[in-house]
């Protein structure tokens, strides 16, 4: 009898508080897990059902040697995080729809790919020159997100039908990005390009091309600021 008389029988009550605080640190357990193994999927290019890639999975323009534009639509949501990044800042600063903002991000890569120019120049090109306005029209003429005056570039439209294929975005995206390669090639530097191409290749001040990088620079910081926490979060 002493000796069961030295057992301490146990509190349980305390063993309930302990079992509950083990099943709801599982509980955190298991819902931290699921959340990782979602981002992973999603870092390699899966689409999670409910996420914002179901959201803005759209028509989008890839390379594509046989089409005339060099461009052609695909069923496809954005996979890259700097590009999903890019469409969701553009449709946050330049109140854009999330649809249309992936759109002219993926066709503003493919267009760069295509040319050789860096995607986010040509993005910071669009700021500039008509704040992502596909109908813009300046008093020179000059048309669409790219700013092209047709009545200059009639070789390069024709292959897309004409002068009146100025206004369709990803043409005018496409032609735009080739008149900047071009006129880079010739003056040996994209910020010589970048001044012919607004029409102020006698300016010292070389004030267009200043501009144009500014804008560049703020769409770089902000991928540099926000990309890691950008692909963490459930998007």
């Amino acid at each position: 009898m002493k000796y069961f008389s030295l057992i301490k029988i146990p509190n349980f009550e305390k063993l309930d508080t302990v079992f509950d605080g083990v099943r709801t640190t599982m509980s955190i357990v298991g819902l931290f897990t699921v959340v990782m193994l979602s981002l992973q999927m999603l870092d390699q290019g899966v689409t999670v059902t409910g996420t914002i890639e179901t959201e803005i999975a759209s028509q989008r323009k890839i390379e594509d040697a046989s089409s005339p534009i060099g461009l052609t639509l695909v069923s496809s949501p954005l996979t890259d995080p700097r590009q999903r990044m890019l469409a969701r800042y553009l449709s946050s600063s330049y109140r854009i729809a999330p649809e249309a903002a992936a759109e002219l991000v993926a066709a503003t890569h493919a267009a760069g790919r295509i040319v050789g120019l860096d995607p986010v120049l040509l993005l910071a090109v669009m700021a500039v020159e008509s704040r992502f306005n596909p109908i813009a029209e300046s008093d020179m003429g000059a048309k669409g997100l790219m700013q092209i005056i047709p009545k200059y570039h009639l070789d390069k439209l024709a292959t897309h039908g004409g002068a009146a294929a100025v206004l369709d975005p990803w043409v005018n995206i496409l032609v735009g990005s080739q008149i900047l390669r071009e006129y880079s090639s010739r003056g040996g530097n994209l910020a010589t390009g970048l001044q012919q191409y607004n029409g102020a290749a006698n300016d010292p001040a070389m004030r267009y091309s200043e501009r144009v990088f500014a804008e560049k620079l703020i769409f770089e910081r902000f991928l540099r600021d926000n990309l890691l926490q950008y692909t963490k979060a459930d998007i």
